[in-house]
């Protein structure tokens, strides 16, 4: 009742988590003369707790006295639910992409291995097989060379040429699939990377590395 509730009777109602900050607000207004806005979880009748938010204004009579605080404190439980239901929900969703995040950062990982992989095998297949086997060709073109007559010497030649710009092709294929640098540690290779920008695209790098 209104009895029950006069002078500082409603301080224990407010819940003890919230009292000392709204009982303060409020008495701060009063003493301030001035708006009061603040929410808490207080006790009803039926001893539930509930979420207020509470809104007040000073009050003065004609003359300028001030007269106390008028407002009105609506029940805000359902908002306050929906906002902790938002904020879990939220949380939940933070974590499953927190999640999400982490085996995609797995999937990617196993994918540069894999690819890393992949290319240190096609750049050993380059080296191994077919730069060897392009190797004996010339080896056995300059032999074929030397017994050709001079009617036949230039297409000699352009098949020694064109091998040769083979195993340079292939040569180069298997630095840029899998760089020896890449065996030596990161500065090695970031080196590497630095002159090869330079011989291929014609750019030119200031790379200084802290030993």
């Amino acid at each position: 009742t209104l009895d029950q509730v006069l002078g500082q009777n409603w301080q224990p109602l407010v819940h003890p988590d919230n009292r000392e900050n709204y009982v303060g607000a409020f008495m701060q207004a009063i003493k301030d003369q001035k708006p009061f806005h603040a929410e808490a979880c207080v006790r009803n009748v039926n001893q539930e707790w509930r979420w207020i938010e509470s809104y007040g204004l000073p009050r003065f009579s004609a003359d300028g006295k001030f007269c106390g605080m008028v407002g009105s404190s609506p029940d805000i439980t359902d908002r306050k639910r929906a906002e902790e239901n938002l904020r879990r929900l939220n949380e939940e969703l933070e974590q499953k992409v927190a999640e999400r995040t982490k085996k995609l950062q797995t999937l990617v990982g196993e994918l540069t291995l894999a690819e890393q992989k992949e290319r240190q095998r096609l750049a050993k297949i380059l080296h191994d097989e077919l730069q060897q086997l392009l190797i004996g060709a010339r080896i056995n073109s300059e032999i074929l060379s030397r017994s050709v007559g001079e009617k036949h010497n230039k297409i000699a030649k352009n098949v020694f040429d064109l091998i040769n710009q083979s195993i340079q092709t292939s040569r180069s294929l298997t630095a840029e699939l899998y760089p020896p640098a890449l065996q030596q540690g990161l500065s090695a290779a970031l080196h590497w990377t630095a002159r090869w920008m330079n011989e291929n695209h014609g750019l030119t790098i200031d790379l200084q590395i802290d030993p």
